[in-house]
């Protein structure tokens, strides 16, 4: 699980590995296991049958909460979604939000548990913290005092509801502008987890939520792994 070189999938074949996963699980629901080894990190890999849910999301859970990264700001979005301000939420509610993403989002989730050391655990909070020193907080529009009296069913509304996430965005850094092939939500978990001695290889400058699928597959089946745990929400 160090930082050195590591041959990866094509993208073209990595994209869509979750979906194709999620598939199978529909159809033998029988085939899933579930492992609840205790872990300090988890990964969780988003994937839906549904535009561009197939190819998927991925924000991590860490220290008692939820972090995501993407596009969520919808006035600000270009070309369908593949620009835009860049907004980080986070929340506590962690079973609530799962419980939004299979409902409202019609996913499946897969998380791969990791456990570290006092070392790693250190040098994530430090990185955490330096990405926060960046941001500042954003007021979805359905929280918005001249809003009040208007019913919002979006995506980033609903979230807030369900889990009184709170939102923010950057005035700074790479993670200021969202854009879907680079600063996109993988980035933002790998650049987190890559304090604890993680990586993967970038295709092309390319990650997917594929890559990260495959990644981690292939690392909780090795012995003496980081990665203790594969969970499936669905």
């Amino acid at each position: 699980m160090k930082r050195h070189f590591h041959i990866t999938l094509p993208i073209v074949i990595t994209t869509f590995i979750p979906y194709q996963f999620s598939r199978q699980i529909q159809k033998f629901p029988k085939m899933v296991k579930t492992n609840s080894n205790a872990y300090d990190f988890e990964v969780l890999i988003h994937v839906s049958n549904q535009g561009s849910g197939t190819v998927g999301h991925v924000d991590f859970y860490y220290d008692g909460k939820i972090y995501s990264y993407g596009n969520y700001d919808r006035k600000s979005r270009v070309c369908k979604e593949v620009f835009g301000d860049g907004v980080l939420f986070i929340t506590e509610k962690k079973k609530e939000y799962l419980s939004f993403c299979k409902t409202y989002g019609h996913k499946t989730l897969f998380g791969f548990g990791l456990r570290l050391n006092d070392r790693q655990k250190a040098n994530i909070d430090k990185e955490i913290h330096r990405l926060m020193s960046d941001v500042y907080e954003w007021t979805p529009y359905c929280k918005r005092k001249e809003n009040k009296k208007k019913k919002f069913n979006d995506y980033t509304s609903v979230l807030y509801q369900t889990t009184k996430a709170t939102f923010y965005k950057f005035s700074r850094g790479k993670f200021k502008t969202f854009f879907v092939l680079s600063t996109n939500c993988v980035q933002l978990v790998d650049t987190i987890l890559g304090k604890a001695g993680t990586d993967i290889i970038k295709m092309n400058g390319i990650i997917s939520p594929g890559s990260y699928y495959d990644y981690f597959m292939r690392q909780y089946h090795k012995k003496h792994s980081m990665v203790v745990s594969y969970q499936i929400y669905s």
